[in-house]
């Protein structure tokens, strides 16, 4: 299903106008209604969540009813992207509505630009209340939660606090009080502590070594003699047993948020900010794999307005995040962010009554992204080694090394592990793509923020993390 996407000017005047009642003068009965502004907003980002692990997109291995449920609830983004599989620069994509090359934080290493606007800052600034809640990374010194009122940060494996306390912070607001909230889950991701009766369900093999799943031993026995015997098969066990208790989290945000009023009060987005590479050879290393299963996450959409089981087959971003919620709260996300916005409202294609429309029209739009790098400069913008365009079937690899380019192309549907290259079957495709990718780089580059360092304190969370030294 391809919905009409190019209607930002209509969908505002009806926000705007929603309170009285009536439609512009003139208006034609037939234009499609939009959502009026949600009392409150809940934004969950999932970490390291692929979306070939849910039963919503097709996964068979592990439960996720919940999810899968909430799904059915809403509306199902069946291609959605991130533009860099690390959280940080992830993160930031997603809560300011511009690529990483763009707002300047291109790895976990750095921290946002101060003087960046974030999606919370504006609605702060617009009488919206806003609180954050996290576990485990520090978004904090990564400077990602300037604009949140409410800051909490859980240090638990298990995400104990992040759901309660969201709750009992919903709970202490005036009913009629704007509200946006940020819930992140850092479940899925190493090191793996799945509880039971999760780790004994999925948990199959038995690894006779040290249990350390961490980046830097992976990369060490990769580039080594190896990933020891049912290394590889602890590892996805213990993975699927955490996706499955990220399930369970979401289920008791999804139980209390009911007991409130439920999807009648309260618009939910739930979003991954990367994926995991499962292949034997990339095993667990997402930051280094710009592949389908790390640039392409699950993305939900439920609440007032939006369209029950429908599943949109149109490329979506995680830019385009921002300027949806600017606009689920009544604001004109053109606007407010002018040239800086890199994503698109995507209310045309959640609102319940959008109108369905053919395949003409604009050209498919395409998906850039990136694996992460070393924040550039004025004198020296951010270069990533390899940069991605996903549009329709094909995404474009480019990947450029020492002076030396190399350019290949997948098919992204059929091929998400990318192993089969394309290119000289479809060389009209290739300098399509590649021609984009120059556009978007020359763009992004000339209105680069320039990122800020990390703390300290910081750079010791990523170690005891496992990513090692920068």
């Amino acid at each position: 299903m391809r919905l009409a996407s190019d209607r930002t000017a209509w969908t505002f005047a009806c926000l705007v106008l929603a309170a009285c009642g009536d439609p512009p003068e003139g208006a034609e009965s037939s234009a499609p209604a939009v959502p009026a502004a949600p009392t409150r907003v809940v934004l969950v980002t999932l970490d390291t969540l692929s979306a070939d692990r849910l039963g919503c997109y097709g996964g068979k291995d592990v439960a996720t009813p919940r999810l899968d449920a909430l799904a059915a609830a809403g509306t199902r983004f069946e291609r959605a992207a991130v533009p860099m599989p690390q959280t940080a620069p992830s993160h930031a994509s997603l809560l300011t509505g511009r690529y990483p090359l763009s707002h300047g934080l291109t790895d976990n290493w750095h921290s946002l630009a101060p003087e960046v606007d974030t999606l919370a800052e504006l609605l702060l600034r617009r009488g919206v209340e806003t609180a954050c809640f996290y576990n485990v990374f520090q978004f904090n010194e990564a400077n990602l939660i300037q604009g949140f009122r409410k800051q909490v940060r859980d240090s638990s494996d298990e995400a104990r606090d992040v759901v309660p306390k969201l709750l009992a912070w919903l709970d202490e607001l005036p009913a009629e009080k704007p509200a946006f909230a940020w819930a992140h889950l850092f479940i899925a991701h190493t090191p793996f502590v799945p509880p039971e009766p999760y780790k004994s369900r999925y948990v199959k093999h038995d690894f006779a070594g040290a249990a350390d799943f961490s980046v830097r031993t992976r990369l060490d026995l990769l580039r080594g003699a190896g990933l020891p015997p049912n290394y590889a098969e602890e590892f996805l066990g213990l993975y699927d047993a955490e996706v499955a208790f990220l399930d369970q989290r979401v289920g008791e945000l999804l139980d209390g948020l009911e007991a409130r009023g439920g999807l009648a009060r309260t618009l939910l987005l739930f979003m991954a900010d990367h994926g995991e590479s499962r292949a034997r050879e990339t095993l667990g290393l997402h930051a280094f794999v710009a592949t389908q299963e790390t640039l392409r996450v699950p993305f939900l959409v439920a609440g007032p307005r939006v369209a029950r089981g429908r599943v949109v087959e149109e490329l979506v971003e995680n830019v385009d995040v921002m300027p949806t919620l600017l606009e689920a709260f009544g604001h004109d996300p053109v606007a407010l962010l002018g040239e800086l916005q890199d994503g698109r409202s995507l209310w045309p294609l959640l609102a319940a009554d959008a109108v369905a429309i053919g395949e003409g029209g604009a050209e498919p739009r395409v998906a850039f992204g990136s694996l992460p790098c070393a924040p550039g400069s004025d004198a020296a913008p951010a270069a990533p080694e390899l940069l991605t365009a996903w549009q329709g079937r094909f995404k474009l690899v480019v990947t450029r090394k020492e002076g030396d380019e190399q350019v290949a192309l997948y098919d992204a549907d059929a091929d998400p592990q990318q192993r089969t290259d394309l290119a000289a079957n479809h060389p009209e495709v290739v300098r399509a793509l590649r021609r984009r990718i120059d556009d978007w780089l020359a763009d992004t580059r000339a209105r680069s923020a320039t990122a800020g360092p990390l703390s300290r304190a910081g750079q010791q969370m990523l170690q005891q993390l496992g990513y090692g030294d920068r």
